[in-house]
Formats: structure tokens, C-alpha cells, sequence
């Protein structure tokens, strides 16, 4: 439901106006001064504001300039209420970004045409915006890993091979060249993240491709899977920390993403928790679906993270130096989403982190008739 604030401190024309737009569908919430209602907004975040300029202490203006200022409220469509009718008052409201003014008195009409004008209107604009960033997300998706992957190829088949002959080289050079070959690597595998997620995004535009896909399956995944985790549990020096539990059962998921699904989630967990602390690798049937649980209790995710998961966010970059685990959990969940699977994950910031995958079994054909007949 639309949400709107009414910034009003004459109490019966604050009760009028919300009632007019409570009998139209509309949430309302009330503040009976500027500084209130500048409060509210911030906490509340409504998809329009109403709100009267000559007001005790903080006028509009004021809460106008305030919330232009803060990112979190500066694109909320305000509308200015005010018995002053002056072109230079009008004016002066405009200029510090009011998006209307409506006079007192004020018709039902007027005040509900012009709420659902600014209400279409910035809606207009936010889809707007949101294609522009869709466009620029899958051109930079598609475009930087073709980029990235022959010169970073040529620059690691150059290191190796000076690598490989070091006995005679500069004991500074050759940590030169380790820095360099490490950082290399490091830009390698995120191409390779870039490659599988423009590899998903275009997969998931392409109806026949993708209907093919999902008739393949992977017969073994427990295999797959309990190798990944022992790999990266000794990679990272961790081996007591790993618990597995894991039961084999057909999925519908071709070998080569669930690879990449366990690497990513196996990896992060290992990657953001610290050594002696647990890491839960389970996998189990429930009913016609197979489930991957990764469970670690490293620094967790906020509710905000989880809800914000793209291709391009990168969480806590200020307080952590490695990568973080934004673009991972954003090709998880595209490969996911191909095989009409789910990626669900329960997070307890600084303790505790689930991340969740359900994937359909499953069945080979003689298999789905014989459960179809016994239905």
C-alpha cells in the first residue's frame, strides 16, 4: 500500500486530509510539526509527502532542504500545502525541489489529483531509471569478462613461464613476479564470476537453450560436492572445521553449475569466518526437491545485504580488504533460478550465516510415469 506523510500542525486540517486520503487506499502517517515530520520521514521512508509551510520552529521549507539533503529521502515527491498564493513563494518552494503546491482551501479533487500525478510521475521515473541500470548492468556483463579473460590469460602464461625459471633470478624479482601472478590470478577468477553471470543472464533470455538445459541432471551430486568442501577446507588450512552431511540423490542441475554453486558458497563460508569456528556442509532430499545448506559463523549479513544482493554490490568494502561476496551470491541465485530452484539466506550479523538452495530431483522418465499413475 502507498504510504503518505502528512507534515500538518493545524490539527483539524492534518485529521481532514488524512481522512480523504485514507477513504482513497492510501496509508497515512501524521506529524504535527517540521521536526517531527522530518523524523518520520527519515524512519518511515513514504512514497509521498504533504506538507504545510508556515509551521512553528522547523517551517517547510526547512524540512523541504532537510530531506533534499539526506540521499535516503532526497527523490520522495513533496507536495507544498500553504495558504500563501505569492508567485515568489511559489517559486521559492520550487527551487528547493517541491514537485507541487497546492493553496488553501483545496478541493478533495485537487488534493487527490495531484497526489496520484506525483505519485505516477515518480513512479514513471523510478522505471525509468531501473531500465537505464539494467541496460548498463548487462552491457558491463557482458562486455568486461570478453576483456578481461586474453590479456589476463597472456599476462599468467608469461608469469608461469618466468616462474618456472627462477635459480638465477633476483631473490626481489621473484617476489616481484609472485605479486604479480597472485594479483592476476586474483582478476582472473573474478572474470571467470563475470563470465558465469553473463553465461546465466544470457541463459535466461534464451527459452529453447534453457529448456534443454533443464532436462539435464547431475546423478551424483553428494560426490561433487563433499570433493569441493574438502578441497577448500584444505586450501585453507581447515580441515578439522569442516562437518558434512551429505545424501545422494539425482538433481536436476547440470554437474558444472552445482560445481559452481558449492564453490561459491563453500568458499565464502571459509572465506568469512575464522579459523576454529565451524563449517556445515549438508545436503539432503525433502520430498521431490534436493537441498544444499552452507553454514558458517563467521561475520554474517545485515537483513539490508540480503535484500540488496546484485551483481555489482560488494558488502562492508570499508572494513574488510578481500573481496566480498556480492557478485558470488548474485551468480549463485541466476543459476539457481535457471533450474526453477530458490536460494533462501538466514543470516545473524557477526555470528552466524545459512545460505539455503533447493533444486528439483530428478527422476528418470519411467520413474515420473510410474509416480504419475500411483497420484
Amino acid at each position: 500500500m502507498t504510504t503518505i506523510l502528512v507534515i500538518e500542525d493545524d490539527r483539524i486540517i492534518r485529521a481532514l486530509i488524512a481522512r480523504l486520503l485514507r477513504a482513497t487506499d492510501y496509508d497515512v502517517l501524521e506529524a504535527s510539526g517540521g521536526r517531527a515530520g522530518i523524523e518520520q520521514a527519515r524512519l518511515t521512508l513514504p512514497d509521498l509527502i504533504i506538507c504545510d509551510i508556515l509551521m512553528p520552529e522547523v517551517d517547510g521549507y526547512s524540512v523541504l532542504k532537510a530531506l533534499r539533503e539526506d540521499l535516503n529521502t532526497a527523490a520522495i515527491p513533496f507536495i507544498f500545502l500553504t495558504a500563501k498564493d505569492e508567485p515568489a513563494d511559489i517559486r521559492a518552494g520550487m527551487n528547493l525541489g517541491a514537485d507541487d503546491y497546492l493553496t488553501k482551501p483545496f478541493s478533495t479533487k485537487a488534493l487527490l489529483e495531484a497526489v496520484k500525478t506525483r505519485l505516477t510521475k515518480h513512479e514513471l521515473l523510478v522505471k525509468h531509471a531501473t531500465q537505464k541500470l539494467d541496460q548498463l548492468r548487462r552491457n558491463i556483463t557482458h562486455a568486461l569478462p570478453h576483456e578481461f579473460r586474453t590479456p589476463l590469460a597472456i599476462m599468467l602464461g608469461y608469469a608461469q613461464l618466468m616462474g618456472d625459471d627462477h635459480s638465477q633470478m633476483d631473490a626481489n624479482l621473484h617476489e616481484m613476479l609472485r605479486a604479480i601472478r597472485s594479483s592476476a590470478n586474483r582478476l582472473y577468477k573474478l572474470s571467470e564470476k563475470f563470465w558465469t553471470y553473463a553465461e546465466a543472464e544470457a541463459l535466461a533470455a534464451d527459452m529453447p537453450t534453457l529448456e534443454k538445459l533443464r532436462q539435464q541432471h547431475t546423478m551424483q551430486p553428494a560426490t561433487t560436492i563433499e570433493e569441493i568442501a574438502r578441497q577448500h577446507a584444505q586450501s585453507f588450512g581447515r580441515e578439522s572445521d569442516l562437518t558434512l552431511g551429505i545424501t545422494n540423490s539425482p538433481v536436476c542441475i547440470t554437474q558444472e553449475h552445482l560445481s559452481k554453486i558449492a564453490v561459491e558458497l563453500i568458499d565464502n563460508a571459509f572465506k568469512f569466518s575464522k579459523a576454529q569456528t565451524p563449517v556445515y556442509v549438508l545436503a539432503f532430499m525433502d520430498g521431490d526437491f534436493f537441498n544444499l545448506c552452507v553454514t558458517d559463523q563467521g561475520r554474517g549479513m545485515t537483513p539490508e545485504q540480503i535484500a540488496s544482493i546484485g551483481a555489482y554490490m560488494q558488502f562492508d568494502r570499508q572494513q574488510y580488504e578481500q573481496q566480498g561476496p556480492g557478485l558470488g551470491l548474485a551468480t549463485v541465485k541466476r543459476l539457481v533460478e535457471l533450474y526453477n530452484g530458490k536460494l533462501a539466506i538466514h543470516s545473524v550479523p557477526h555470528r552466524q550465516t545459512t545460505v539455503f538452495i533447493n533444486l528439483p530431483r530428478y527422476y528418470p522418465a519411467g520413474k515420473m510415469l510410474a509416480q504419475q499413475g500411483t497420484a
